[in-house]
């Protein structure tokens, strides 16, 4: 896993022995069980996470309704933009989907790893600009029709609609319950209808 996500990075930029080393030393591998919390709504986000294995969401509260804001699968990093980079409590909560295990670094060891290793301040910007990309693209599906913004989740996404409850997909696509099922109930339909037709033929 320490190797897998070394590797990624090394994709961003080269990363040299010296670098490596370091990371290794300051970076904890990590493992937490299902419906637990890394970051809380109130907590100051002081951490940066790679997701290894798992899956997990996060979401906030607008006016009493739970929002779920973004979905984050492995090889993903996730923080708290605002609050890691502002200092100020988090109005978010980052929470686990499934067993999961992830890279843990400290804000304090990123900001001395950018003064000793200037590579890495480079690789702060290419993350930061994935997420931008990230939230850009939910921001542009959102104005699709209703049934786009599923089917393009799915391509996204393989896979991943069968590991969410349905409440957390429907909140993270504008969707309500009702109408994110009868999506996927016709999807189901047409499946079978085509695997049907097929069989026909055939």
């Amino acid at each position: 896993m320490l190797n897998n996500f070394l590797n990624i990075l090394s994709e961003i930029i080269p990363i040299s022995k010296e670098l490596r080393e370091h990371l290794q030393k300051k970076i904890s591998v990590q493992r937490l069980p299902k419906l637990a919390v890394l970051l809380a709504e109130g907590q100051v986000c002081d951490k940066l996470f790679f997701i290894c294995e798992g899956l997990l969401r996060v979401y906030y509260f607008e006016k009493e309704e739970e929002i779920t804001s973004r979905i984050v699968i492995e090889n993903s990093f996730v923080y708290s933009p605002s609050s890691f980079i502002q200092n100020k409590p988090s109005i978010e909560t980052i929470q686990l989907l499934e067993d999961s295990t992830f890279i843990c670094m400290n804000k304090n060891d990123l900001e001395e790893m950018f003064i000793m290793f200037p590579e890495t301040t480079y690789m702060a910007l290419k993350i930061t600009e994935r997420y931008l990309l990230i939230n850009d693209s939910r921001a542009r599906a959102l104005r699709l029709p209703a049934n786009d913004r599923y089917l393009l989740f799915q391509k996204q996404y393989p896979g991943v609609v069968s590991r969410i409850k349905v409440q957390y997909l429907a909140s993270y696509l504008g969707l309500s319950r009702s109408c994110l099922n009868l999506f996927r109930s016709k999807i189901i339909t047409n499946r079978m209808s085509k695997i049907g037709q097929e069989n026909v033929q055939n």
